[in-house]
């Protein structure tokens, strides 16, 4: 395992550390009798990372001795609201969860009506600080802490293989190339909260179109061949993540039809759908030369 994935679990498992002795705390000054029954939400579990994040957190409920009622949310925008209503009414002692989809403040707030304490993991809330507005949010966790996100900077480059002269080269693109036209970049319509980010710092993106079904059809038809023997969409070999994905994208087993109502596996799907994003969205002819992004 590499030092920065070991970073950014140990993340993680320090959320309960610190989350045990603190429930205790905020229930008062007796020992509590039962067992602590801590609630957790993770946005998906199509993504490695929230699978190993799970895994460390049972992990380190186990040793602890915390009881843990894990959920999740399944990318699903609507249903964080339920998750934390249902949690609560369950009487869980605590709450950790990542506030996409601006569910940050009404999280706190639910949590704090209910007298139930909260860490916040992965999408720091602007302008909310810990036991500041809401005197239940205890700590954030995540990359968005300066220090925190210091140290996996450095887990990252010391995991980086040096170059053949022995040198570590970090690109960053900051300008286009001569001929080159920038269109726009294209983002989750439903993140208000991160395209507002994006926007703060110079980033202006459109809500991307994000039906499956034709999104889908719209990559085929750029990745047939042409008369000319040649597809209109291009991968780059060493896009090897999304070469990776493309290569394994594929429907449930036993779907044998392929109608709208179909739904590809959502799992090793993110480039793929920055694809489907980008392609589906901008439907007007592209020049040779302009960019875009997702």
């Amino acid at each position: 395992m590499s030092s920065f994935r070991r970073q950014c679990l140990f993340i993680v498992f320090t959320l309960l550390i610190v989350l045990t002795p603190q429930l205790i705390c905020f229930a008062g000054d007796e020992t509590p009798e039962k067992q602590i029954t801590i609630g957790a939400i993770v946005p998906t579990l199509s993504a490695e990372f929230w699978n190993r994040y799970v895994t460390f957190i049972k992990k380190g409920a186990a040793e602890l001795d915390v009881r843990v009622i894990m959920i999740n949310a399944d990318n699903k925008v609507d249903s964080m609201h339920s998750h934390l209503k249902s949690l609560l009414d369950k009487k869980v002692d605590g709450l950790i969860y990542v506030p996409y989809w601006n569910s940050g403040r009404m999280g706190l707030k639910l949590a704090a009506e209910a007298n139930v304490p909260v860490i916040l993991t992965d999408v720091y809330i602007p302008g909310v600080r810990p036991q500041d507005d809401f005197a239940n949010y205890l700590a954030f966790v995540g990359p968005a802490d300066a220090d925190a996100g210091y140290q996996m900077a450095l887990a990252l480059f010391e995991a980086t293989e040096a170059a053949q002269d022995g040198k570590k080269h970090i690109g960053v693109v900051n300008r286009l190339s001569k001929g080159e036209e920038y269109l726009t970049s294209w983002a989750d319509p439903e993140n208000a909260e991160d395209r507002n980010e994006l926007k703060k710092a110079g980033i202006i993106t459109s809500p991307a179109q994000k039906d499956i079904a034709k999104g889908i059809e719209a990559v085929q038809s750029k990745l047939k061949l042409k008369q000319n023997g040649k597809p209109s969409l291009f991968i780059f070999n060493d896009c090897k993540n999304t070469c990776r994905e493309f290569s394994i994208y594929h429907y449930p087993t036993g779907t044998k039809s392929k109608n709208p109502a179909d739904v590809p596996v959502q799992k090793n799907d993110h480039t793929v759908d920055d694809v489907r994003y980008v392609i589906y969205s901008e439907q007007k002819p592209m020049k040779k030369g302009s960019v875009c992004a997702a």
